[in-house]
């Protein structure tokens, strides 16, 4: 009772109006969450240690990472979750609304 009160919720009505198997399955999920942020935590460490690396050209020291890409790349995933050619369909298909509507927009106020 009192790690469901901790880790599901604090509405102790619910609590006891909760199944068993309900109750096993958000104590899992509290578990899994709890998995999530140290594994974020893990990546914040892994990243930082990335962004604070040098290496030695001549007789100074320069950071390895320069660009927030070096360390994280977001259009990466994007391409390998969409494809390469998703954003530049979703370009296309904005600027032709636009046209369409500006087109609308031209042939109506010219009738007026």
């Amino acid at each position: 009772m009192i790690n469901g009160l901790r880790y599901i919720t604090d509405d102790l009505l619910l609590l006891r109006r909760m199944g068993i198997k309900e109750y096993n399955l958000r104590m899992q999920a509290a578990v899994l969450k709890q998995a999530d942020k140290q594994e974020l935590m893990a990546q914040a460490m892994i990243f930082k240690r990335i962004a604070e690396s040098t290496k030695k050209v001549g007789d100074t020291y320069v950071y390895t990472a320069t660009n927030p890409t070096d360390i994280f790349d977001k259009s990466q995933i994007e391409r390998s979750i969409f494809g390469a050619d998703r954003r530049e369909t979703l370009q296309w298909h904005r600027l032709i609304n636009v046209a369409q509507r500006n087109l609308e927009w031209q042939e109506k106020h010219e009738e007026a």
